[in-house]
């Protein structure tokens, strides 16, 4: 992370798009919950998890709207700014973590950057510590060691925008709610396996919407 954002000018050369759902805006990311949240539904779903299900799209939408609401008391009173200058954006891999690495003999190595490109650099940070497939635990803040435009105003945004983020990925956890993409997912699965998957993916969600 370090290496990508030491020269800004050699990565403004190259990186010429925008990270996976990188959005400069807190309402932004909270627009993309609500869309995400619209999607779900569970008649797709056994009889065994469509009333837990429920439940958890009940709690998605309340968690929304408390931090709709609290999200936009803090941008009236000035505590954060809604709208993140360009200027301070990073690169970010995007889908960063011990889940898309391998260790060779010179260490280390990661792989996977089709979502990467410029990103608000709290985003980066927060998913980083989210990303639930190797979790690295909550709010380690450990790459904005690696950012050199890391500064309070970005510390204060973090605070802001990780519950927001903990929430988006509760919705992506639960994609398999979505119809469409639950179909995708359990293609090439039997029934017990599609009913196993559901209930590690709602046990997984609910340790996100604590």
């Amino acid at each position: 992370m370090r290496r990508l954002n030491e020269d800004t000018n050699l990565a403004k050369r190259y990186v010429n798009c925008s990270a996976a759902d990188g959005f400069l805006r807190l309402t932004e990311h909270l627009r993309n919950i609500e869309q995400r949240i619209s999607k779900m539904s569970t008649e797709h779903l056994s009889a065994n998890f469509r009333a837990e299900a429920g439940q958890i799209i009940k709690s998605l939408s309340r968690q929304l709207d408390c931090l709709q609401e609290s999200t936009e008391r803090l941008i009236k009173k000035a505590h954060c700014e809604n709208a993140l200058d360009p200027i301070e954006r990073c690169v970010s891999p995007s889908d960063f973590g011990f889940h898309n690495a391998i260790r060779t003999p010179q260490g280390i190595k990661f792989f996977d950057f089709e979502f990467a490109g410029w990103d608000d650099p709290v985003k980066a940070v927060a998913d980083f510590d989210l990303q639930p497939r190797v979790p690295m635990g909550s709010r380690t803040r450990v790459l904005s060691e690696a950012l050199p435009q890391w500064n309070k105003g970005l510390a204060e945004r973090y605070d802001v925008l990780f519950p927001i983020l903990k929430l988006k990925w509760a919705c992506i956890i639960l994609s398999l709610l979505n119809p469409d993409r639950y179909a995708q997912i359990t293609a090439l699965d039997d029934d017990q396996a599609s009913e196993q998957l559901a209930r590690i993916k709602l046990e997984l969600a609910r340790s996100y919407l604590t």
